[in-house]
């Protein structure tokens, strides 16, 4: 940042002779100065050398004879920044011509991860800027905040350089961390020039941000009307909602902005849409006091009296209201008034039968609170706080008010700015003077002190943060102390027991001093609340016991609620309890819990009640056992699974045939069995054979949990707020068994038009265990499809839009399931329609990896449903606008012929064509024009396409004979290096096969541990790599790495481990993914992207950081080099690194050092 730069010369001290006098302009003295030696890398408290500051003054002169004397162009001051930043931070060009002569590094990053590039994007300099790129500068390079120096163009309005970096290969639709890009950044700054010049390069104008804002929102909110007049004549929709609900009128009537109101509307804006909270754009212009946006809206139709959806106003979310009470509310008065003349009804009343001239200052909030309380809980300073609540006094204000849960404004300001506040605590009656001046009697001060440190004592006596503790303690205890009368004995007597740690015996004597024990904090907890954590602080069950049984003495209330409607029953399951469990370590504690809820219910906790999000304690336990099972320590997840059914256990009990508690849904209308069916374990991890807790495999667990949640005489389909069933959330197939024989309606749609199955294949479950739908899956593909017919459930259906099982599997290179769906189908299914809609879904399909799409294309059209009399000529129309997308798209809109096998008699230069031969075209294209052989051949009418596909008229004309249909080995092509090897096994030439596997017969590489093979998996598809060792030489570094691989799966960074194969008397086979080589192989290769560097260093750190905390024991590579550091590209051809070759690795336990004193890795390295 060029800001960031001139500071340093405003604010620096400890300035050396030579750049001071450089910095003054004098040259005589900095050359004398050099010639005598004085270092021209010297250093002032900034980190500023002499050739920054003569950089930064633009002296070529200073800079020529500095560096000449040896002075290093690449030193970097305290902010990372170079003598190039310097350069042209302060517009100097010479001066940075000169530096990226003398080899300155032109993609050096600062602190703030900005370049050079950036700096002159934004100070636009183009000039600058061209010599930057001419020298290898990248255009698209991204800040920490992830903007490139186009976002920086755009903002500063310098339409020049943003003309320059676009010809340059700068990314047009780039997006930033928050999901926006450079076309926000012009329509925010009101930069309609370069707002123009990006949409005219192919700016999407309806781009949104990832809070779902387009650049039409930021130009209204900004009142750029320019800008937003250009959007909209490019086709920017003025109805677009963002993630709340809102459109960009709501931002124009928020900020007051008339003239972009007055054009959203002129070009279609509803003037009565509303938010997701049931708000209009009036209420917003109500709520700001923008009068002539409020009469604009009006005049253009907005209902006045139009109610919110949830009843909240922007200040007191009070319930019920209208935009009159918007405007009330928020004292504006010119608004209010022009809703009264335009006919708001002023005697309507919200539903706690206020009017809309309810003084404003007396309206509650949700949790009862009137704009006194806000003062107290949310302003800082005591005298800041008097100021304003006097104010709130004289407009009816009411000192002694009470909310909801009966907690008083003083309680909120004592506890607020007296015990929690660690500033100097002498002067607390000053800061109380308010309330004594307002009719507060000292005893009620006293009394709201001692009720703060009761409700709070078990959450802070054991905290781990002592020294708060201490304070509070203290705090609180001086409070009480100032507005004792004759209670200053008993205060000494409460100090001493809280010294002693006492705290039974200390909440005894406060409530004989007059403590209410069901007083709360300001989040509404008592002490009740907190001490069914005391387990998780670490405390044992024998104190914790003794605190419950204090409370019970003193008659505290097992049913009171928090700020968030928690009873203490749902407090200690809550997400809150997990947090300070994983926070402490203190997960055995749950145990006590366990006791604690018994406790609960005994003195009449009730299970029916509700949370402020609507759940009940079946649906807290359900979360927590998502959490547990989610966690790799065998320990911990054991202990949290079998206290969740211990709980489950006691609540069913007390439940009995009540079935309505089991019912009930949360906020977004998920049942306990929604959440039920969304239990899985992570990554890797078995649901077959070995037990997941004492006495429980998964299967048992969820089927035991399972009738715990769901009795006779319930619906198994409720719904949520997408309309699914528990049915559509199964990650199992054991919940899906379960669902169904308990009578879930198999095929009952979503929102989205989805089947269950259907919603669980978008999900992408079968990513985890490839080749099953679900993780849980045992049979085959084709068994298992064919069970699920069985069990009526649908296969073959397609949602709103038109995405079916088959096309996800398709998009996903899934070819296992696809092929069994496909078999199954041809078996099965006695529908023609249905097979004929499988073969257009995969002649539709655009992906271009998987070859193998053509066996199943050849399975639908030779099976007996197609084989007779279907008309193939549409599913060929699917194949030719495909050919056009992938393959004559690539030649850029050239209007083009195909070459196949047959030349046209056409004359070559009346049509250009692109030759298809098996020598020239890739995988890619091939697999198109392998199934539109395959429906040629099979009889699609080819001729009637001409007209509507000249380009192919060759193609379509061709005379297609038996040998061209070649079976093949399904393969999902994407290597480059290893594609001629695995074109070969596809073919089933040169092949070896070991299990479910074929590889080339030869190495792509060789090494001291074995030979490594190109392979490709049959049930799959899947390109991978075979290493094949000697079993003579098999050696603890072939099991070390068998045994790491294994552990590390789940990282992104290490070559991924599929499987080994010990089925061969002579060799041993570890099946790996496959890369395209390794970085000594990559670095010299034309592919190679200097510009990556970084990228590929940090996923190299990123891959060492993953070894270095793998859980349960860090591992240490001890020979990483280029040469195990492989290389691959992913589908949008940027390059992936992945760290390999772990025979020389070493888990580490715990307590050993990570030095290492024997001889390992590579000599050298």
């Amino acid at each position: 940042m060029s800001w960031s730069v001139i500071n340093l010369y405003d604010n620096s001290t400890n300035t050396s002779a030579l750049i001071k006098a450089i910095f003054d302009g004098n040259n005589e003295l900095s050359r004398e100065l050099i010639t005598q030696g004085e270092d021209p890398n010297v250093r002032d408290d900034e980190g500023r050398t002499p050739l920054m500051c003569a950089a930064f003054k633009g002296n070529k002169e200073i800079a020529e004879i500095l560096i000449d004397a040896g002075s290093e162009v690449n030193q970097r001051n305290h902010n990372k920044q170079t003598a190039l930043f310097h350069s042209i931070a302060n517009n100097n060009e010479v001066v940075a011509r000169l530096l990226a002569l003398k080899r300155a590094d032109v993609n050096v990053s600062d602190i703030y991860r900005q370049t050079p590039l950036l700096s002159a994007a934004e100070n636009d300099n183009k000039e600058v800027a061209r010599l930057l790129i001419e020298k290898g500068a990248d255009v698209n390079v991204s800040d920490k905040d992830g903007q490139t120096p186009l976002f920086s163009a755009a903002k500063n309005d310098n339409k020049e350089v943003a003309r320059l970096l676009i010809e340059k290969g700068a990314d047009v639709n780039v997006s930033d961390m928050d999901g926006q890009t450079p076309l926000f950044s012009a329509a925010q700054y009101d930069n309609e020039k370069v707002a123009r010049l990006l949409i005219e390069k192919g700016a999407d104008i309806n781009v949104s941000d990832n809070d779902k804002i387009t650049p039409l929102f930021s130009a209204a909110t900004n009142n750029n009307e320019e800008v937003a007049r250009l959007l909209i004549e490019k086709g920017a929709d003025v109805n677009v909602s963002n993630k709340d609900g809102q459109t960009p009128l709501f931002s124009a009537a928020t900020n007051n902005n008339e003239e972009v109101a007055r054009l959203l509307i002129e070009k279609g804006a509803d003037v009565n849409v509303s938010n997701k909270d049931g708000q209009t754009p009036l209420f917003s212009a109500a709520t700001n006091n923008n009068e002539e946006v409020a009469r604009l809206l009006i005049e253009k139709g907005a209902d006045v009296n139009v109610c919110d959806k949830h009843g909240r106003t922007p200040l007191f979310n009070a319930a019920g209201q209208t935009p009159l009470f918007s405007a009330a509310t928020n004292n504006n008065e010119e608004v209010a008034r022009l809703l009264i003349e335009k006919g708001a009804d002023v005697n309507v009343c919200d539903k706690h039968g206020r009017t809309p001239l309810f003084n404003a200052v007396n309206a509650r909030d949700m949790y009862g609170r009137t704009a006194m309380f806000s003062a107290a809980t949310t302003i800082d300073d005591s005298k800041m706080f008097e100021v304003i609540a006097t104010m709130l006094v004289r407009k009816g204000g009411v000192v002694d008010d009470t909310d909801n849960k009966d907690m008083s404004v003083l309680s909120y300001f004592v506890e607020r700015h007296c015990c929690n506040s660690f500033k100097d605590n002498r002067n607390v009656s000053k800061r109380l003077s308010f309330f004594i001046k307002n009719g507060i009697r000292n005893s009620a001060i006293f009394t709201s002190a001692l009720s703060y440190l009761y409700a709070t004592l078990p959450n802070y006596f054991y905290s781990s943060n002592t020294v708060d503790r201490r304070e509070m303690f203290l705090n609180a205890i001086s409070v009480a102390y100032t507005y004792a009368s004759h209670e200053v004995q008993s205060i000494d007597t409460l100090n001493a027991l809280l010294d002693d740690e006492r705290i039974p015996e200390a909440m005894d004597l406060m409530v004989m001093l007059g403590v209410n024990p069901n007083c709360a904090d300001s989040y509404g907890n008592t002490a009740l609340h907190y001490a069914t954590l005391l387990p998780f602080h670490g405390v044992s069950q024998e104190n914790a016991k003794k605190i419950l049984e204090t409370l019970r003495n003193h008659g505290i209330r097992t049913n009171i609620k928090n700020q968030e409607k928690e009873t203490p029953l749902h407090f200690c399951l809550s997400e809150q309890a997990w947090k300070l469990a994983s926070e402490k370590d203190t997960w055995s504690g749950i145990m006590t819990v366990v006791e604690i809820c018994e406790f609960l219910l005994q003195d009449g906790s009730l299970i029916s009640e509700t949370t402020r999000n609507g759940k009940t304690v079946y649906h807290l336990i359900m979360e927590l056992l998502s959490h547990g099972l989610s966690m790799n320590d065998v320990i911990i997840r054991d202990v949290i699974c079998s206290s969740s059914v211990k709980l489950l256990k006691m609540f069913s009990k007390i439940t009995g045939e009540d079935l309505n508690v089991l019912k009930k849904m949360d906020h977004k209308l998920k049942s306990p069995l929604h959440l039920w069916a969304s239990l899985s374990l992570p990554p890797n991890q078995k649901y077959y054979r070995d037990p997941l807790t004492k006495g429980f495999t998964f299967q048992v667990l969820l089927d035991s949990i399972f009738k715990h949640l769901w009795k006779p005489g319930m619906s198994p389909n409720p719904r949520n707020d997408q309309d699914q069933t528990p049915l559509h959330l199964c990650k199992t197939w054991t919940a899906t068994r379960l669902l169904i024989e308990a009578g879930a309606k198999a095929n009952d749609v979503d929102g989205e038009g989805q089947t269950p199955l259907l919603n669980v294949a978008k999900q992408k479950q079968f990513k985890i265990k490839q080749g099953y739908l679900f993780p849980d899956v045992e049979e085959d593909p084709k068994q298992f499809f064919e069970t699920c017919v069985s069990l009526g459930l649908d296969i073959w259906s397609s949602d709103n839009e038109g995405q079916s099982m088959l096309s996800i599997f398709l998009d996903s290179e899934a070819y296992a399931l696809a092929n069994g769906l496909i078999d199954v189908a041809v078996a099965n299914c006695k529908s023609t329609t249905i097979v004929k809609q499988l073969l257009d879904a995969i002649c539709k399909d655009q992906s271009t990896s998987t070859t193998w799409k053509s066996l199943l294309t050849l399975t639908l059209i030779t099976s007996p449903q197609l084989a007779s009399s279907t008309n193939l000529d549409g599913s060929l129309r699917h194949i030719c606008t495909n050919i056009e997308k992938e393959v004559l798209g690539q030649k850029q809109e050239q209007r083009v012929g195909i070459e196949e096998g047959n030349e046209s008699e056409e004359p070559p230069n009346k049509r250009p064509r692109i030759v298809d031969t098996e020598n020239r075209s890739t995988p890619k294209s091939n697999v198109i024009f392998d199934i539109g052989r395959q429906l040629l051949f099979y009889g699609a009418d080819g001729n009637s396409l001409c007209n509507d596909f000249p380009n192919l008229h060759s193609f379509l004309t061709a005379v297609i004979t038996p040998d061209q249909m070649k079976e093949i080995i399904p393969w999902t092509s994407h290597s480059t290096i290893h594609e001629e090897k695995l074109r070969a096994v596809s073919r089933k030439q040169n092949v070896a096969e070991i299990g479910t596997y074929y590889y080339h017969e030869e190495p792509i590489g060789k090494g001291g541990f074995g030979d490594v093979y190109a392979g490709i998996g049959k049930n799959d598809g899947r390109e991978v790599a075979i290493k094949k060792i000697k079993r003579s030489q098999v050696k603890g570094q072939d099991k070390r790495e068998i045994s790491n691989l294994v552990e590390l799966a789940d990282c992104p960074q290490v070559v991924k481990y599929i499987s080994f194969d010990v089925s061969d008397k002579h060799f041993v086979f570890i099946v790996l993914e496959l890369m395209e080589g390794h970085l000594d192989d990559y670095f010299p290769s034309p592919s190679f992207d200097a510009s990556r560097r970084p990228r590929l260093c940090r996923d190299v750190v990123q891959g060492l950081a993953y070894l270095h905390q793998h859980e349960p024991k860090p591992i240490l590579h001890r020979d990483l080099k280029p040469e195990n550091i492989l290389y691959k590209f992913d589908k949008d051809g940027k390059v992936i690194v992945k760290i390999a070759d772990f025979g020389l690795s070493s888990p580490l336990t715990t307590g050993r050092t990570t030095v290492l004193h024997s001889k390992v890795g590579t000599r050298c390295w």
